[in-house]
């Protein structure tokens, strides 16, 4: 049973073979919005960042599978993207999960993955790119990334990401070794802006490496028990985040309760007559009389006689 408030091991299948990953469930009633975490070729374990904590509690489910470990040539771009579908599929089927607000967050060779998979489907809500070269890459690329199966225009993004609908959120680390993060980014948004994106978002991560970790006090961190080390993920670009999904999968709600459109009638005391507080007032066409300490609903015509001298 899939509760709310866990972390639960969801599988599911892809080409007859299984892949098992951790879906985290923030508290309260559902359906709740997912990131669905794409990590690169060389990071087949599933993702248990400390940051993915702060998006549980911002009410943001994630869910990361585990991929076999790279034992010879990468897998293809296709490949991949069937892959992401696969799970994104699995997940719709979860009542827990709202299928119509799933993002997509890719690094590197899973950011080109999850770009295909956003262009093959319509219904996914946003496209998060960690690192994700854009350009296809140059004769000095470092050896695993892409390979004979990503050969050719398959490794450039640009004609895909100029058919994605969805909104785009580009990160690219400052200090990232196999790609120029300055000159991604540029590319990223004249594709964006030339194909008429309506919502994308570009930006440099000031200091950070291919993961988008920044050095700490204590040196750059690795994992420590499945886990970054306190300080790697600068919390300011965890913010960013949270706040570009805030924005996107939660619209400001529209209050259910509007006020009249006419302010009711409201009763004024008159003033006391020298005859007493009992004297009443006669109302025309009602069977009873107002008191003389309030003035009645409907008007009544006063009519003065003049006395001849």
């Amino acid at each position: 049973m899939i509760q709310s408030g866990a972390c639960h091991e969801v599988s599911f299948w892809h080409e007859g073979e299984r892949r098992v990953g951790d879906l985290r469930l923030p508290v309260g009633a559902g359906p709740h919005p997912v990131v669905v975490l794409v990590r690169d070729d060389d990071r087949p374990v599933r993702d248990r960042s400390g940051w993915l904590d702060v998006l549980v509690d911002a009410g943001f489910g994630t869910f990361s599978w585990d991929r076999p470990a790279p034992g010879g040539a990468p897998a293809s771009t296709a490949h991949r993207t069937r892959e992401v579908l696969s799970a994104v599929e699995r997940l719709a089927l979860l009542p827990a999960l709202d299928p119509a607000s799933t993002v997509l967050m890719g690094w590197g060779a899973g950011g080109r993955a999850a770009t295909r998979a956003v262009a093959y489907r319509h219904r996914i809500a946003g496209l998060i790119l960690a690192c994700t070269p854009v350009l296809p890459d140059g004769p000095g690329a470092p050896d695993g990334e892409g390979g004979p199966a990503d050969a050719g225009a398959d490794r450039d993004l640009r004609p895909c990401l100029s058919t994605v609908t969805a909104p785009v959120l580009a990160l690219f680390g400052e200090l990232d070794p196999r790609a120029d993060a300055r000159r991604e980014a540029v590319a990223a948004r004249a594709v964006l802006a030339g194909a008429g994106h309506p919502d994308h978002e570009v930006a440099a991560v000031r200091g950070a490496d291919r993961d988008l970790r920044v050095a700490a006090p204590h040196g750059l961190g690795g994992l420590v028990a499945g886990r970054h080390r306190f300080g790697d993920w600068p919390g300011a670009l965890t913010d960013l985040i949270v706040d570009w999904l805030s924005r996107r999968l939660r619209p400001e709600q529209v209050p259910s309760y509007a006020p009249p459109l006419r302010a009711p009638l409201v009763r004024s005391p008159a003033r006391p007559r020298a005859g007493g507080a009992a004297a009443t007032v006669p109302v025309p066409g009602a069977a009873t009389a107002v008191p003389a300490g309030v003035l009645p609903l409907v008007p009544v015509r006063q009519v003065r006689r003049r006395v001849p001298r």
